[in-house]
């Protein structure tokens, strides 16, 4: 049997794997959504070790940072507000190279402007994502500037660590391509202070096109599937937030379940501060 024929096996296997580990995990909740669990799997590569370190951080983070990660509700006035204040719209198929583009614009209007709630809306996207089982490779962000303004910047630099640490340690999507486009005049300085805060290898996926024309020559951007107000040939920016919202609201029930379902670090054992390790082929396993 080869490694494609023996992939779902092994796949199943890892989903048995975490939630006999999650069971053994006292400040852990178990979880029973095995195809939920697998398509965390298959975001962390098939890596166990990482699966097992994403989701202690998936669920305890919720604690850490309760303003950014509880009170999700798709229906709330403060959801509502984050996305008429700054447009984050997901594509509605995958690019030739199997990932997702992400859009993001803000709507000029800084006084509607709640770092926060964007930020909570943008992780709600992603994990309406885990629920639709959407096993995408990763992720290519398209960052139109073409409104903003250095409130923006003001207005979030303090929350620029959190959200960062989050996206790392407790979230597995995979960021290939950060582009930025039709950026002010201080868009270097905005760029290169938030590229202090990211990993080395993830700063220098990050890109400031003067043109448009330089952004649908990046080698991960697809110009069929980028929306038509990017320059690409795709749906329209309200087409792609329309279907982004209407994911956000299909799962309202299971956002307002999970306030509760988070870890209870009073029964952590201190000793295991680090997930288990698995020895052996399966966690160097990738998705073809």
């Amino acid at each position: 049997m080869n490694d494609t024929e023996a992939t779902p096996q092994r796949l199943k296997e890892g989903v048995q794997h975490l939630k006999e580990w999650l069971a053994k995990q006292p400040h852990l909740p178990n979880v029973d959504d095995e195809e939920w669990l697998a398509t965390f799997l298959c975001q962390c590569k098939l890596s166990l070790e990482k699966a097992k370190s994403k989701l202690d951080g998936y669920f305890s983070y919720r604690n850490k940072y309760p303003q950014l990660l509880k009170n999700r509700n798709p229906f709330s006035p403060e959801i509502a507000q984050a996305r008429k204040a700054y447009t984050l719209a997901a594509s509605r198929r995958l690019t030739k190279s199997s990932s997702r583009i992400l859009h993001f614009r803000p709507s000029g209007d800084t006084s509607i402007y709640d770092v926060d709630a964007v930020i909570k809306r943008m992780f709600m996207i992603v994990d309406a994502a885990y629920l639709e089982r959407d096993r995408h490779f990763n992720y290519v962000i398209v960052f139109d500037l073409r409104t903003t303004n250095y409130t923006y910047f003001l207005k979030s630099l303090h929350r620029i660590p959190h959200m960062v640490d989050i996206f790392l340690n407790a979230y597995t999507e995979r960021v290939v391509a950060f582009n930025v486009i039709n950026g002010p005049p201080v868009v270097n300085l905005i760029v290169n202070t938030f590229k202090k805060y990211l990993p080395e290898k993830l700063a220098e996926r990050v890109y400031v096109h003067e043109h448009v024309s330089d952004l649908l020559e990046c080698k991960w951007v697809d110009p069929d599937v980028l929306c038509e107000d990017f320059g690409g040939n795709g749906p329209s920016l309200k087409e792609y937030d329309e279907y982004t919202a209407s994911s956000l609201e299909k799962h309202a029930a299971w956002f307002a379940e999970q306030d509760f379902i988070c870890s209870n670090e009073e029964l952590r054992r201190r000793e295991d501060n680090n997930p288990d390790q698995l020895q052996g082929s399966f966690r160097k396993l990738e998705v073809d």
